[in-house]
């Protein structure tokens, strides 16, 4: 489960952000269970502001996640994105298309309605 609202963009930057996916990742990536039945992410964005999105730019968001999907041995079942807020639909657009559809096809977006 990963919570945006946390984020707090004035003390921590993208690459932080990055590094402790990839830590959260790298040190799950030994376990049995983890290698047979794979991830179920669920990203929480309800209660976000425009700041938390604004440090990511379209470049950070789609290489990171390239570099999940390609580098790292894992197994995404599905991922859910809940409480997208309108106005960031578009930038997930984006960087969906960048993704293969196999992958698009394991992404759930549920958005706010404003």
């Amino acid at each position: 489960l990963l919570q945006a609202q946390v984020f707090n963009p004035d003390r921590f930057t993208v690459t932080h952000q990055i590094r402790q996916v990839m830590l959260l990742l790298e040190s799950t990536l030994d376990r049995e269970e983890t290698q047979i039945n794979g991830y179920v992410v669920i990203c929480d964005y309800r209660e976000v502001s425009l700041k938390q999105f604004v440090v990511w730019s379209i470049t950070d968001a789609s290489n990171t996640a390239k570099c999940i999907f390609q580098s790292l041995p894992v197994r995404i079942q599905e991922i859910h994105a809940v409480g997208v807020p309108k106005f960031i639909s578009f930038v997930t657009d984006l960087v969906l298309s960048s993704m293969s559809e196999k992958i698009r096809s394991r992404v759930l977006v549920r958005a706010i309605r404003q």
